[in-house]
């Protein structure tokens, strides 16, 4: 009986997500980080993303997550490389100096912005959450937090939980001497 149990126990685990490390087509090194005109920073590690925001007092004066602004702004994107669901959690730890009219978390999806915080419920808004997004092969997918104002206090978000699309299989060898072409 005990066997069965086991066996059940593990074809339960089995089945559920697993969350993925940031490596093979989604290491670091496949990311491209912004950070320009900006205090900001963006690490990549094997299990998440962390962005600081801007403090310079030079924020970027808009009311709303633009996937094209440079000044105030920080991104992390790569471009997905196979079609699925990709899901992260996420938390901006500011404790009583975050605030979702200024500082702004999101995504953009080929140049389309998702704005996560939001100043519901309150008194301090949303600043954690988790998301699924539906993603094709060749989408570009970047992460941005941006500053209305760059108030002066770091607030770090962290992106972590991340289950993504399947790295596609490494290209098949070239052939070998011996096969080339003029041996036949």
């Amino acid at each position: 009986m005990r066997f069965n149990i086991l066996a059940f126990v593990f074809s339960a685990m089995a089945s559920l997500p697993m969350s993925a490390q940031l490596t093979d087509c989604y290491d670091a090194s496949n990311w491209t980080i912004n950070t320009a005109n900006s205090t900001g920073t963006v690490t990549i590690t094997g299990t998440d993303i962390t962005i600081t925001n801007d403090t310079d007092f030079q924020g970027t004066d808009l009311d709303e997550l633009d996937c094209n602004a440079s000044d105030g702004t920080e991104t992390a994107c790569i471009t997905i490389p196979s079609t699925g669901d990709l899901s992260f959690s996420w938390s901006i730890d500011g404790g009583p100096f975050f605030n979702p009219l200024i500082d702004r978390f999101g995504y953009c999806l080929n140049g389309v912005a998702t704005e996560l915080t939001s100043i519901d419920p309150p008194p301090f808004g949303t600043s954690s959450g988790a998301e699924t997004i539906s993603v094709t092969a060749g989408d570009e997918l970047c992460f941005i937090y941006s500053s209305k104002f760059a108030d002066g206090f770091e607030t770090p978000v962290v992106i972590t939980d991340f289950v993504v699309t399947a790295c596609p299989p490494p290209p098949p060898p070239p052939l070998s001497d011996c096969y080339d072409a003029s041996n036949w």
